[in-house]
């Protein structure tokens, strides 16, 4: 980067093995980690390997498909590996610097976690999401449409979703788009790292947690369709 070279690296996939966690060079702060993820979902595919990194570094930084068709002499085949998820990103980051060659290293590898579609949620599996074009586009700002809101009483907290995000989620899952009921959350310990994350498939339009599940001063924080909130839970 010191070069004003941006480095995009795949996760690796040992994310099934027994060690299934990124390795070098992915694991290196300045490197633009990228995972794999289901096009089904966009969610992450199995085998991608997870963060963080040894030092607790925030990684994958991003993600792409890690299931792609491609070509075979004159044939195709459906191929699998985040080697191909990072590729996908390498050439988005050639085509979003072309349009912005006045941004420095530092500052395209913070625009391209910024444009992602989970921003500013992130996790060990998905980093920030999958980087979006529309983002690098005049006068196309980022929409936050709130969809849901978190609550809590005395022994629980909970994320209710609006009424209408969750009658578009249910006209997507009539449509065979799971995509949409797919709510993304972590758990963020007081020192700053991941104690757990999940994607949950929605079947109601609230989640529920006991707060016994929680330790004092962790956060809570959740996404679902382009909105992203947190709770302190005290």
């Amino acid at each position: 980067s010191k070069k004003g070279i941006l480095v995009v690296n795949s996760a690796g996939n040992a994310g099934s093995s027994d060690w299934k966690y990124i390795g070098t060079p992915a694991d290196v702060e300045q490197v633009l980690t990228v995972g794999g993820t289901n096009p089904k979902t966009d969610a992450h595919i199995g085998f991608s390997a997870f963060g963080p990194a040894a030092d607790h570094t925030m990684k994958p930084n991003v993600s792409a498909l890690g299931k792609v068709v491609a070509a075979k002499g004159s044939d195709y085949s459906i191929v699998h590996g985040t080697s191909f998820s990072s590729p996908l990103v390498a050439g988005f980051v050639a085509c979003a610097w072309q349009a912005n060659r006045n941004l420095s290293t530092s500052q395209m590898f913070e625009k391209i976690e910024a444009s992602s579609h989970l921003y500013p949620y992130f996790d060990y599996a998905h980093g920030y999401g999958i980087p979006q074009a529309d983002h690098f586009l005049e006068g196309n700002p980022r929409k936050d449409n709130t969809t849901f809101s978190i609550e809590s009483d005395k022994d629980s907290v909970y994320v209710k979703l609006t009424d209408e995000a969750w009658d578009q989620a249910l006209e997507a899952n009539n449509k065979n788009l799971p995509i949409k009921k797919n709510l993304f959350y972590h758990i963020e310990a007081a020192n700053g790292t991941l104690r757990s994350f999940k994607v949950v498939r929605l079947e109601g339009p609230k989640l529920s947690w006991s707060k016994e599940e929680f330790y004092k001063n962790e956060v809570l924080r959740v996404h679902f369709e382009g909105y992203t909130s947190k709770q302190i839970i005290r």
